[in-house]
């Protein structure tokens, strides 16, 4: 699968940064959740990274979700793609 050109859009729910890889990088950076843990050992098993965790701003520019009352915001949803792309 690391020959392959891949792109996976995913609804994730899942807290990433704390824990630093070739495939997640330290911008937006929250603590890793349990589905985080799972999300990160997924993109390493497939050669997969997440571009947005290498460039831009804080984890709130970069939110993904808001709760309905605008008070939190978190980035859980994720475009990861192959070292080939």
């Amino acid at each position: 699968m690391r020959d392959a050109e891949i792109c996976v859009l995913a609804d994730a729910n899942a807290l990433v940064g704390s824990e630093l890889s070739q495939a997640i990088g330290p911008r937006g950076a929250a603590k890793q959740c349990d589905n985080g843990s799972l999300w990160h050992g997924f993109l390493l098993d497939h050669g997969l990274s997440l571009p947005a965790t290498f460039l831009g701003e804080d984890a709130r520019s970069q939110a993904t979700w808001q709760n309905g009352d605008g008070a939190s915001a978190r980035r859980i949803d994720y475009i990861a793609l192959s070292e080939r792309l």
